[in-house]
């Protein structure tokens, strides 16, 4: 594998001297005048979602959506975790709450909305995405929507540069979620479609390159 073989143009890389590969970071978008503009909500996002899933098991096979809307910025990750730590906890110990109603609590600057889950996942509480001001949504939707943006970006920067090679690859870094869970990379794989000009699109996870999920045109 060769990195920039022809300098600071597309491929990013060449495998053996056929197949050039580009890399890109997958992250959010929101729409502005000018098009999709970039958004980053990972650091915040990642640690929450993690964090969530550690504060107990399922109880009585009941589990709780969490969605995060990022009203302003946290100021330490740290204190949010303690505080979204103690609403969480005091909510799985709630005897009133309600499995049809969406539950809302505010942590500094950030606000958490709980929804009863259909059926019990392995923890109480299970990350179901973020919500930024005018960008953000559930995990799924979102990607579903940032992948196309990021594979046709790509496309255009490329296409004077595509007759050099038989082949392309298009590596995405993901800074949406970073970690799927088994039934997220199953509905994903039903809704992403590879244009033909990529030979393949491989999704990275940002928080463990060992994760990854690859995607093929459509025969």
């Amino acid at each position: 594998m060769k990195f920039e073989p022809n300098g600071n143009v597309p491929p990013d890389f060449l495998v053996r001297g056929e197949v050039a590969v580009e890399v890109r970071r997958l992250n959010q978008h929101e729409q502005t005048a000018a098009g999709p503009r970039g958004v980053q909500t990972t650091p915040t996002w990642q640690s929450v979602s993690q964090f969530v899933k550690t504060i107990g098991p399922p109880a009585s096979d009941e589990s709780w959506w969490v969605l995060l809307r990022i009203l302003r910025r946290p100021a330490k990750l740290k204190s949010l975790k303690k505080s979204i730590g103690s609403k969480l906890a005091a909510f799985r110990q709630w005897p009133h709450r309600h499995e049809k109603h969406t539950h809302r609590f505010a942590v500094d600057g950030l606000r958490l909305e709980l929804r009863r889950a259909n059926d019990p996942h392995p923890s109480f509480f299970v990350p179901a995405g973020v919500v930024d001001r005018r960008v953000g949504g559930f995990i799924l939707s979102e990607l579903m929507r940032n992948i196309p943006i990021c594979v046709e970006e790509k496309r255009k920067k490329v296409s004077q540069y595509r007759e050099n090679y038989p082949e392309w690859w298009l590596i995405l870094v993901d800074h949406v979620h970073g970690h799927l869970e088994p039934y997220e990379e199953q509905e994903l794989r039903l809704h992403v479609r590879v244009p033909p000009d990529w030979g393949r699109v491989v999704i990275v996870s940002a928080s463990d390159p060992r994760r990854s999920l690859e995607f093929y045109p459509a025969l």
